[in-house]
């Protein structure tokens, strides 16, 4: 059984790796973020199911972390708040 301790209060920014699609892995609920300057990907226990299901299907594995509900939240607006920027500007 996997067995996380939940980081706390972290002001994660939302980064994308060049060899996984974005929009895919947060439908996944699987974030990427950098965490003391190594690219790190996170979940929440909420999606522990479709985060680690779309975590095994990577080719490269990244240090996995599991956070506390309210800083996996601040991430995963930040993925959506880079998706509505996106969009705005394809708008203009």
């Amino acid at each position: 059984m996997l067995k996380l301790e939940p980081l706390h209060n972290l002001k994660l920014e939302a980064y994308e790796p060049d060899e996984i699609t974005t929009e895919l892995s947060v439908k996944n609920y699987l974030l990427f973020s950098t965490l003391d300057e190594e690219v790190c990907a996170f979940m929440s226990e909420r999606y522990l199911v479709e985060a680690s299901n779309f975590y095994t299907k990577l080719q490269q594995k990244y240090p996995l972390h599991m956070l506390d509900e309210d800083s996996y939240d601040r991430l995963y607006n930040r993925f959506l708040e880079l998706r509505t920027d996106r969009a705005m500007e394809t708008m203009q």
